[in-house]
């Protein structure tokens, strides 16, 4: 080998190592700069928006819990019992229930000595696992963050048959390190109150942890809780909350531990209210609406654990596009078309005036009708080449398939999905269209489990909405066994879970069934007794669209019934008929 080739070789080998070891110097400033600036930004106080957190910094050498919100600094060496402030929501904001986002900069986490972050419930109930108890678990998830939750249960949570109280399946599904205990053969613990205590105190001796009761909520929790030997949040029995050190003994009356206390949630329901506790004793039922809109204290907080904001979500207009104004109807099996349907696709394009009608489905109808509507220029049947078969789950009900296409075609296409037994009176207002999405309530009658339910009948919705992208996502747990549950039920649901993704409006259509009606306009529409079209101030020119499910009036059943009869529901039909210029 050359002494030149050889020197070039060593030269390229140097400059290897040289930019290597630059390199290395670099990224060691980028981590360790950052470390810095991070910790700075601890000991200081300065808050990151980003993070949008708690944090637990290190002043003067002591543990302080910080409010980057209050500003204000609370020293946890102090004998003072914490109980947070009513002002402060210390609940992390991050989207995913189970919430790392709620550590992020808490060094305090990291001291030695401190309670097991593990919580413990104990299940000793004979009924079904409602939203109260899973909003007790988020709380956790949300202010604790804890590294482990061990349910202990005597008799596993149960579900409704509607399907509505699932809350269990979805908090098993929602935080990963779920631990479920079944005590089996020692359901004696369940006993009596005395004996729950017992098995918590047991439990906590040799563990160590967090016992927190199913209806307890918390809003924020203070790291001098895991500091102490013993933090008693217990009443009522095994009502609140206990933290306890593995190897801790206590006897529930000693007053050398700390002492809190939860309020119950009637507590926070003034809204001027000023109490400092840091948790809540929420009994019998509870719905996410409970806290839709309102301005106490307790539903603020139950909106900052459901949706990470005081305030509830809703649905905002947005005019840099609009719902397009295209009219959609789905049908299955061919078959002579009605004459109710004939009113319905009449409407459509008379008096809601859409562009084109577009009726999608697998076999083409027949009957005089249908030769009529296809003479117009802007109805067009669409083919579909249905499947049987959802997320590998068999379809066998007609109408649950039409559930599952108009998902899709809202998804694809947008517009307005109106079913063949239901018509409009008049026109959309125009700043609906402005909505990603809008449909109204039905009335429970069958489904008395669910506190509403959405009438998916007359919908509309600007192509690509995230409510029916959502929806579509539900039906991996598709249902062909229940009747309404995939059109009816999981759509409201889905409300539930983003309020923000759908707009309500009242008077989009008025429900018949069994030929009572129901305006969802008034008060009581829910009364399944009442048939509000009888009251005086009753006006079926308020609504946007009637929609008969069962049974079809016998005046809409044909032409000749139609201009017979002089009844409501007939002056709707022949409102129908002069708007598409029919003579009567």
């Amino acid at each position: 080998m050359s002494s030149e080739r050889w020197l070039n070789q060593i030269n390229a080998k140097s400059m290897s190592l040289l930019l290597a070891f630059l390199l290395g110097i670099l990224v060691g400033y980028v981590i360790f700069g950052s470390q810095h600036d991070i910790q700075t930004s601890l000991l200081t106080g300065d808050t990151d928006s980003r993070l949008n957190i708690s944090y637990i910094t290190s002043t003067n050498g002591e543990i302080d819990s910080f409010s980057p919100d209050s500003r204000q600094i609370k020293n946890s060496s102090s004998s003072t019992p914490v109980h947070g402030t009513s002002d402060v929501i210390q609940i992390s904001s991050g989207k995913n229930k189970w919430n790392l986002d709620a550590n992020i900069g808490q060094i305090g986490m990291l001291l030695p000595g401190l309670v097991s972050n593990i919580v413990h419930y104990l299940w000793c109930e004979r009924k079904i696992f409602e939203f109260q108890h899973y909003l007790s678990v988020l709380s956790v998830m949300k202010t604790i963050s804890p590294d482990r939750i061990i349910f202990h249960y005597a008799h596993y949570p149960r579900h409704d048959l509607q399907l509505y109280n699932t809350w269990f399946e979805d908090m098993k599904k929602e935080f990963p390190f779920l631990d479920l205990d079944d005590l089996g053969n020692n359901s004696s613990v369940c006993s009596s109150t005395n004996s729950q205590r017992d098995y918590i105190y047991r439990t906590l001796h040799q563990q160590g942890g967090i016992y927190v009761h199913h209806n307890t909520i918390f809003f924020q929790f203070p790291l001098r809780c895991r500091q102490n030997s013993v933090t008693n949040g217990l009443s009522n029995g095994v009502e609140g909350f206990i933290v306890m050190h593995q190897g801790a003994h206590y006897d529930g009356i000693s007053s050398s531990v700390e002492k809190l206390v939860c309020l119950p949630a009637e507590a926070y329901f003034s809204i001027s209210n000023s109490n400092t506790s840091i948790c809540a004793i929420k009994k019998g039922p509870y719905y996410p609406r409970n806290a839709w809109n309102r301005n106490d204290s307790f539903s603020q907080r139950v909106n900052v654990l459901l949706y990470d904001s005081p305030q509830t979500p809703v649905a905002e207009p947005s005019n840099t596009s609009l719902i397009p104004n295209i009219g959609h109807m789905i049908w299955f099996g061919g078959g002579v078309m009605s004459f109710l349907f004939y009113l319905s696709c009449l409407s459509q394009i008379n008096i809601l005036k859409v562009d084109t009608l577009y009726i999608h489905g697998d076999k083409e109808l027949q009957g005089s009708y249908w030769k009529e509507l296809k003479t117009y220029q802007n109805v067009v049947f669409v083919k579909i080449i249905k499947s049987d078969l959802i997320f590998r789950k068999n379809i066998k009900i007609v109408n649950h398939m039409a559930d599952v296409y108009r998902m899709i075609i809202m998804i694809r296409y947008g517009g307005i999905y109106t079913d063949a037994d239901a018509v409009w009176i008049k026109p959309i207002p125009s700043f609906l269209r402005q909505y990603d999405s809008v449909a109204s309530y039905d009335w429970p009658q069958m489904y008395n489990v669910y506190p509403d339910y959405i009438q998916c009948g007359v919908v509309l919705s600007k192509p690509g909405a995230r409510y029916w992208k959502l929806s579509l996502e539900t039906l991996i747990d598709f249902s062909d066994n229940m009747y309404g549950y995939n059109g009816l039920l999981k759509p409201y649901k889905m409300l539930e879970r983003h309020p923000d993704t759908l707009f309500i409006y009242d008077k989009l259509q008025v429900m018949c069934w069994k030929l009572r009606c129901h305006p969802t306009w008034y008060p009581d529409f829910r009364d399944k007794n009442a048939d509000h079209t009888r009251y005086s101030n009753f006006n079926w020119r308020d609504a946007n669209t009637f929609h008969w499910t069962d049974p079809t009036p016998d005046e809409l059943k044909s032409e000749d019934a139609l201009k017979r009869s002089n009844t409501m529901f007939a002056e709707i039909g022949k409102h129908i008929l002069r708007a598409s210029g029919k003579v009567l």
